[in-house]
């Protein structure tokens, strides 16, 4: 145990933090979070940027490519769907996690064939009246194991669920016999600090490289990291910057008063507004070429988050992709 009485994202509500010195995942322990807790963590006002995306991702000509011009994770499976596109076409895709169903719509609008779960009956419901019949009303260890997909994406997801272990099983055994599953997180890289993410329980666990390695031998499956490419550079290095300048300082501070009133917003527009003109600004090619030469190396490895690629095989290993 590295905190005994680690604030919460609920005044008055603590965890402990513990982490496992063999695989470096740390994770978070504490009283059962009751389902009002949920409800107003992740209400719209709190997370008001999802709404955003829902809301302005069907005006856009390339919905993939919108999506990976608002959050650096979205860069990765953009890279990745682009890079196996012609495979993926006849091919069927589950993400599981869909919220407000706009990754599941832009993949459906790039023509792949797309299906969204979650376990928020409202979002299913939104998903439905604004993307169409794409979305059920489900998690995971429910959905039939008489369907099979060939791709499974979890972005931004593992690290809120409670047992990761089980949920990577569930995953695996709908699982086409050569399918992927898809996995993006918050990368622990930086090991001085205790909670460098999203408050419990908001987040449960903070995953590291060694911890998916480790969980790969564990399954039996194949482990691949996708790396950033040449052209997200810049994206990476803002992503460090913005997240020391805009995020570090809240993160310690609770985001609902005891009472479960909102007491700060998770994720803010103008966040996303101020990183496009970073980009513009930082694209000046002197500018551009001191910031790749310099600090990428450094920032990439602080706070790119993780792109995993778990894949069914008698053989387990790790390689970079």
């Amino acid at each position: 145990m590295i905190a005994e009485r680690f604030q919460s994202a609920v005044e008055d509500f603590y965890y402990s933090i513990y982490r496992c010195g063999f695989c470096e995942t740390q994770f978070a322990a504490g009283n059962e979070t009751s389902k009002e807790i949920y409800e107003a963590l992740y209400s719209s006002k709190t997370y008001g940027e999802y709404s955003r995306y829902a809301s302005e991702i069907k005006s856009s000509p390339d919905p993939l490519k919108y999506l990976s011009e608002q959050e650096i994770t979205y860069v990765r499976i953009y890279n990745y769907i682009n890079r196996n596109m012609q495979r993926l076409l006849s091919s069927k895709i589950l993400e599981v996690g869909s919220g407000l169903g706009y990754l599941t719509y832009a993949l459906n609008v790039a023509g792949l064939n797309a299906t969204g779960i979650d376990i928020s009956e409202e979002a299913v419901k939104k998903a439905k009246q604004e993307f169409g019949e794409h979305y059920i009303y489900s998690n995971i260890e429910n959905l039939s194991t008489n369907q099979t997909f060939d791709v499974i994406i979890a972005a931004e997801l593992i690290e809120h669920v409670m047992e990761p272990l089980k949920f990577i099983e569930a995953a695996l055994k709908i699982l086409s016999d050569d399918g992927e599953l898809l996995i993006t997180t918050p990368n622990y890289s930086i090991k001085s600090q205790i909670w460098r993410t999203e408050l419990p329980p908001v987040h449960m666990f903070w995953f590291s490289r060694r911890s998916f390695e480790v969980l790969a031998k564990i399954m039996n499956v194949n482990c691949s990291f996708i790396m950033p490419e040449k052209g997200s550079k810049i994206e990476n290095y803002l992503v460090t910057i913005m997240s020391v300048l805009f995020w570090n300082g809240r993160k310690s501070k609770p985001y609902l008063s005891a009472d479960l009133k909102i007491k700060a917003i998770l994720k803010k527009s103008p966040k996303s507004a101020t990183l496009k003109n970073l980009v513009r600004m930082l694209n000046f090619r002197p500018v551009r070429d001191i910031v790749n030469r310099f600090f990428y190396p450094f920032a990439v490895n602080i706070d790119s988050p993780l792109c995993v690629v778990l894949k069914k095989s008698k053989k387990s290993q790790c390689n970079k992709i």
